[in-house]
């Protein structure tokens, strides 16, 4: 009897492109693509194992160089950072009659007030170890930002290598008023933590100083348009269509838009030596050794 798969395997899945799938293959156009479901968590929060989840699938692309990986949401969230009932150890049920899911998170984590435990301060330290990881990845990563992106969730975009957010379809045909904007926010400021030593040390490491003012010290939501001029992501593209899949049915690309093949296969030759992690350190390396040696002091 085949093992019900557990909820951070369903939260979290790994797919292989680009070689039909054989593991022995030598083909050089490997992509994998990490995919936060929405499933059960529509937000894609991240608690312990969920963190360790994605520490273990980092394991196996590695495993399987020169690739490409790319980082994607599901649904509205790419995703809102932590489970702030796992970081605080409060229990909080969402308020009843609210139909908009992105205001349920919002008033989630501003309706409590946290004064994080142990096992908060353990989510945060490994959550760092793991962006520190993807910092300095021996692959080239791409995070293709479908939705919101909360506090760790825009962390995780910003440990990337590139960062392309997904232009809602329905503003794509100018009708903006009828879909939801994707927001990325640092949202610390608003319910009451610290930014903390190592969340501080990316965010300078990955954000313009004017950027990194608003985001942190005002809690400023950016839009797909202000993100883009904010250098918090660096290109818009149009949501998945027909006309914009990868059509090539012996890759099976089709959950990916078909820029976003381009650019992964285009990159895949840099992993092909194996000094891409060491050039990153070169680059990152101050900033990946307070993630690596960083302890969360949460308590206020």
């Amino acid at each position: 009897m085949t093992a019900r798969p557990s909820l951070e395997e369903n939260q979290i899945q790994l797919e292989r492109f680009g070689d039909n799938n054989d593991k022995n293959s030598n083909s050089n156009n490997t992509i994998f693509v990490m995919t936060m479901t929405g499933t059960p968590h529509k937000a894609n929060v991240f608690s312990i194992p969920l963190i360790q989840r994605l520490d273990r699938l980092l394991d196996e692309v590695e495993d399987n160089l020169p690739c490409t990986l790319v980082l994607q949401g599901n649904g509205q969230f790419f995703s809102a950072g932590f489970d702030l009932n796992a970081l605080t150890g409060t229990s909080h049920r969402p308020p009843k009659n609210k139909k908009n899911s992105t205001n349920q998170q919002q008033q989630q984590q501003t309706s409590t007030q946290p004064q994080p435990p142990p096992q908060g301060e353990r989510l945060v330290e490994q959550s760092w170890k793991v962006l520190a990881r993807l910092l300095v990845f021996p692959a080239p990563t791409i995070a293709l930002m479908n939705g919101h992106a909360f506090g760790l969730g825009l962390f995780l975009a910003l440990a990337c290598d590139h960062r392309v957010m997904l232009e809602p379809r329905e503003q794509k045909l100018g009708k903006s008023n009828s879909s939801p904007t994707r927001l990325l926010c640092l949202p610390e400021i608003t319910i009451g933590l610290p930014l903390g030593s190592g969340f501080a040390a990316l965010a300078q490491c990955k954000m313009r100083n004017d950027t990194l003012r608003s985001a942190a010290l005002t809690g400023k939501q950016f839009n797909t348009v202000e993100a883009l001029h904010a250098g918090l992501i660096d290109a818009i593209i149009p949501a998945e269509s027909d006309n914009n899949k990868h059509n090539n049915d012996n890759d099976n690309y089709s959950i990916l838009p078909k820029r976003i093949v381009e650019m992964a296969e285009h990159l895949v030759p840099t992993s092909t030596k194996g000094n891409l992690s060491a050039i990153k350190m070169e680059l990152y390396g101050e900033t990946y050794q307070k993630l690596v040696t960083g302890k969360s002091r949460s308590k206020l």
